[in-house]
């Protein structure tokens, strides 16, 4: 009875357990990961498009060749070029002469042979003639 009461410390399968949800964890962020940086990438992309100078007067289709420079720029692979044009809708505010931008469409990356993670993507920006994000 006394060797159980000074034992101290982990057994081999306890540490082999953490071991196993700690590589669980960290395979789960690295595939998680290039998904949440692709997004914080459009959103700035989307956020310098709002700052461009006169981006309002722009129309849609020189907004989404701007767009596509930034993400081309920025190494953003989830939209394909050919899809942004209808991925970005481009709408005149009622009585105002500002726009609302929004891009929407579904990221889709395997995690293994049978699961997959999708993260829908809808943002939506403000812009105005003086080029001042709304």
């Amino acid at each position: 009875m006394n060797f159980i009461r000074n034992q101290k410390g982990i057994t081999l399968s306890g540490m082999l357990m953490g071991c196993i949800v700690l590589g669980g964890l960290a395979l789960g962020f690295m595939k998680l990961w290039p998904v949440y940086n692709d997004k914080f990438k459009i959103d700035a992309a989307m956020e310098k498009l709002s700052g461009t100078p006169d981006v309002a007067r722009m129309s849609k289709k020189s907004m989404a060749k701007m767009l596509q420079k930034q993400f081309d720029v920025n190494g953003i692979e989830p939209v394909n070029p050919h899809d942004l044009y209808k991925y970005f809708v481009v709408a005149k505010i009622k009585g105002s002469s500002d726009k609302r931008v929004t891009l929407a469409f579904e990221i889709r990356k395997p995690i293994s042979e049978e699961l997959d993670v999708v993260m829908k993507y809808n943002k939506t920006i403000e812009v105005s003639k003086s080029g001042e994000a709304g």
